[in-house]
């Protein structure tokens, strides 16, 4: 078992625990969401790679979340982004060729 204590400014300490068990399945999923987001945020943005970092950090958090669409659209509001729907303009923005 894992205990944590935290203090959050004036607030008590807290004791957070875990069971060993769930902290290697927490590492295992966040090892592969983090190779996951990375080979998707390479392969969208293969010529844009200053933007790879940034987008793979939010598909990685989004894969945590289980892809929940409010928590997903909660975290890109926080970030001031938005889903784009404009096919003609995706298409532009991502050839196919």
């Amino acid at each position: 078992m894992i205990m944590v204590r935290t203090r959050f400014g004036k607030m008590p300490l807290k004791d957070l625990t875990m069971e060993r068990k769930r902290v290697e399945e927490f590492e295992e999923t966040l090892i592969y969401a983090t190779h996951f987001s990375e080979a998707i945020s390479v392969g969208v943005l293969w010529g844009k790679r200053d933007h790879v970092g940034a987008l793979s950090e939010l598909i990685k958090l989004a894969f945590l979340l289980e892809f929940n669409e409010e928590a997903v659209m909660f975290l890109m509001k926080s970030k001031n982004l938005q889903v784009i729907k404009d096919k003609m303009f995706l298409a532009s923005a991502f050839p196919s060729d």
